[in-house]
């Protein structure tokens, strides 16, 4: 189904950009690195920083039901996600901020009051960034907001211990098949 255009969507994931991951064909090689040593108590640092632990990536996020209830359900993993439509991606934060028990019809409501926004963008009485740190959010994920067009330029090999590909862009028609992914 398509999208329908959100009103100032930059300013909006702008908004969400804990989990997203900026220049992803820099950190070709070194994705552990972008997730950082937030660890829980207890951890040691190698474990911490992600060194060593499995990295999942999932080619068309969606709406970002799949990719945080994985990363919620397995914290021990480390999961990337990639989305290249603005308002899909934008849906899928909403998701990851609101939590797995939110109601599709609340996830607005309940994302942009956890950034301290109003529905309309603008702040409410608590200030833009009410809450430093979502509970919700967790520190195992991380989102990308572009197209997979080469997988070499993004990853080195080996570096990846999985891909999960649920609902890519299908590019049906025969002059799109030098776009298709399968």
């Amino acid at each position: 189904m398509r999208q329908r255009k959100i009103k100032d969507i930059e300013k909006k994931i702008e908004a969400f950009s804990e989990p997203l991951v900026y220049l992803p064909a820099s950190n070709r090689g070194r994705w552990r690195e972008v997730f950082g040593a937030g660890g829980a108590d207890g951890e040691d640092a190698f474990a911490a920083s992600g060194a060593g632990r499995p990295l999942f990536l999932e080619i068309g996020c969606g709406k970002g039901r799949f990719i945080s209830d994985s990363a919620l359900g397995h914290p021990e993993f480390l999961y990337l996600g990639f989305e290249g439509h603005q308002s899909v991606l934008y849906r899928a934060l909403q998701r990851v901020y609101a939590g797995p028990d939110a109601k599709p019809t609340e996830l607005n409501e309940i994302a942009m009051a956890l950034v301290g926004l109003c529905s309309d963008g603008s702040e409410n009485a608590h200030g833009a960034g009410a809450v430093e740190k979502n509970p919700m959010l967790p520190p195992n994920l991380r989102l990308c907001a572009e197209y997979i067009e080469d997988m070499t330029d993004l990853f080195a090999p080996g570096e990846l211990n999985g891909i999960f590909l649920n609902f890519s862009d299908p590019w049906p028609k025969a002059r799109q098949e030098k776009r298709r992914l399968t």
